[in-house]
């Protein structure tokens, strides 16, 4: 907990609470679940960490399953990413038996979506797993008490397990030293649209819009959507006055953001990027 680390998935949850609620919780049983259902336009970080770095994600999936007293862990696997699956299920074999070497008893399960967009909220996404139509449930109850199959359950974004790995590794203090107050740490960002450099990049939380368009945009941006379709659209005179994290200054507005972002030059149509955005939305 003294790391700081919020829920990567674009919440803001502190991490460190998600895990000590549930643990806390007196059900039978407990399920830790990777929320890898990256649905937002604009985001295609978790694949990447998928492909190139599972282990630091199962490997978090344990620790977190050993803290809150679990035994079965789910990785819920955006449906266009099925052709990870072969690659994934050979690497979590391969985890699962060193688990059992190592006296662990932890098993992770992939679970394959259906294309919903909603299903990206943690509750829908349980509904999903249940065999129901994806819905959100009305809170409370919360995960840490009534999750998955009615049992307290920790859901964590690919990212936010990601950075749990680094903790784990060196230390919170060194996580926590990045970034500014209230948004601690580093965070990864798809960056697309109209840039010369698209592609994921690893930044420092608090850094203002302005400078994130200093350095990835062409030069004649005039907005930028924070957080994908369903984020917000901020327009050039407000770059210098917003934040990317979960608290700006007091003369600002902080943005939180899943890791999209997506730079618009003067040549794009604000009104028909909106259009695309409604059809996508009503699709």
């Amino acid at each position: 907990m003294s790391s700081e680390l919020k829920g990567r998935g674009g919440s803001g949850f502190p991490t460190g609470l998600n895990w000590k609620l549930t643990a806390e919780d007196q059900s039978d049983k407990k399920y830790v679940i990777c929320n890898a259902d990256e649905g937002e336009p604009g985001t295609f970080k978790d694949r990447e960490i998928l492909s190139e770095v599972p282990y630091k994600v199962l490997t978090a999936m344990a620790v977190c399953a050993h803290v809150i007293g679990s035994q079965k862990g789910f990785i819920y696997l955006r449906g266009e990413y099925k052709f990870l699956v072969p690659e994934l299920t050979k690497v979590i074999d391969e985890f699962e038996h060193c688990c059992k070497e190592a006296g662990l008893n932890f098993k992770v399960k992939i679970f394959l979506g259906s294309g919903d967009y909603i299903c990206g909220e943690e509750t829908a996404l349980f509904e999903s797993m249940e065999g129901k139509r994806g819905e959100p449930r009305n809170k409370p109850p919360y995960p840490t008490s009534f999750g998955y199959l009615e049992k307290a359950t920790v859901v964590n974004n690919v990212e936010t397990l990601a950075h749990a790995f680094t903790i784990f590794k060196y230390g919170a203090k060194k996580f926590y030293d990045l970034g500014v107050q209230y948004s601690r740490g580093s965070k990864l960002f798809s960056v697309s649209g109209d840039t010369p450099k698209p592609d994921i990049y690893e930044l420092e939380l608090g850094m203002s819009l302005q400078d994130f368009v200093a350095e990835f945009g062409d030069g004649n941006t005039k907005a930028v959507q924070v957080r994908g379709a369903s984020g917000f659209l901020v327009p050039h005179k407000r770059f210098e006055k917003t934040t990317i994290g979960y608290r700006g200054k007091l003369t600002g507005i902080s943005l939180p953001t899943g890791g999209s972002m997506i730079l618009f030059n003067s040549s794009r149509s604000t009104y028909n990027v909106l259009g695309n955005y409604l059809d996508f939305f009503r699709e």
